[in-house]
């Protein structure tokens, strides 16, 4: 089961924005593959400032898989524009 930001083209930026470190994703799965075994949850986490503008809900829901198989194509989990620069420049630091 895939949770998280559940915005698709959100109408109001300020509901779309991340941050390093927000969690974007949160997935349930069984260690050993059997809907009988413990559930586990794993949180993958944005690495960028920017606006969240898509998250990949269907295709990951249908096929999983993709996530392992075709993580640059069809299995991607969001599509973010990122803003500022990359990596982010620690406060206090002169460029």
């Amino acid at each position: 089961r895939v949770r998280g930001k559940k915005r698709k083209r959100a109408k109001n930026n300020s509901e779309a924005l991340v941050r390093p470190n927000d969690p974007l994703v949160r997935l349930n799965y069984c260690e050993d593959g059997s809907e009988d075994s413990v559930v586990k949850e794993l949180v993958l986490r944005c690495c960028v400032h920017g606006t969240l503008i898509e998250v990949n809900e269907e295709r990951i829901l249908a096929k999983p898989e993709l996530l392992r198989t075709d993580p640059l194509l069809d299995g991607y989990l969001a599509v973010i524009m990122p803003r500022g620069t990359f990596p982010p420049t620690p406060a206090g630091t002169k460029i």
